[in-house]
């Protein structure tokens, strides 16, 4: 006799494969969640990003970076 499985179960075969697309499905997602490109920030945390680019860059001044970072941190 089979010992204590899926067969055991029964479940079968079906069982089985069922299990193996789940895990499968599993690993898919967690490969998926952990390419970062900056897209999981929220708004506000890409916007600051931005402002401080756009300081370093001299494109605007640091009177205009501090009201900047004022409306977008409310």
């Amino acid at each position: 006799m089979m010992g204590p499985g899926f067969a055991a179960a029964g479940c079968g075969p079906i069982g089985l494969l069922i299990g193996l697309l789940l895990v499968g499905l599993l690993i898919y997602m967690l490969k998926n969640r952990k390419k970062s490109d900056g897209s999981n920030l929220p708004d506000s945390s890409k916007a600051m990003e931005q402002l401080k680019m756009r300081l370093a860059q001299g494109d605007i001044t640091p009177e205009e970076y501090q009201k900047m970072k004022d409306i977008v941190s409310k």
